[in-house]
């Protein structure tokens, strides 16, 4: 299938608001990558002298805290996304985007 310039830049402006709205995306890519962060500790951990073992429990208790905090970071996003009066239309919204060249949204802000 031939796509022209302007096909190829409208799939570009639906994937960009599609990553706008699809917020809860970017929560999914978030945890995902505290998860390999924590694999990569982990594996780091693995590869660490044995020698340092104080300091191994130490690194060990702030990675920890690091993943909650992030995790807890996620959660808040979360929650105030749901609380967005925007946020029941969501897929509503995302439909129209797929589907439509062209959409005016109106709404009030604060």
């Amino acid at each position: 299938e031939y796509i022209n310039e302007y096909n190829q830049w409208q799939m570009q402006q639906i994937n960009k608001a599609s990553m706008n709205v699809g917020s809860l995306d970017e929560i999914e890519r978030q945890k995902k990558e505290a998860k390999e962060q924590s694999m990569k500790f982990v594996n780091e951990l693995k590869l660490e002298n044995l020698e340092e073992k104080e300091t191994l429990q130490d690194r060990i208790q702030k990675k920890m805290k690091a993943i909650e905090k992030i995790k807890q970071e996620t959660q808040d996003i979360q929650e105030t996304r749901r609380k967005l009066p925007v946020y029941g239309y969501r897929e509503k919204l995302l439909d129209l985007i797929r589907n439509n060249s062209i959409v005016i949204i109106v709404g009030e802000t604060g």
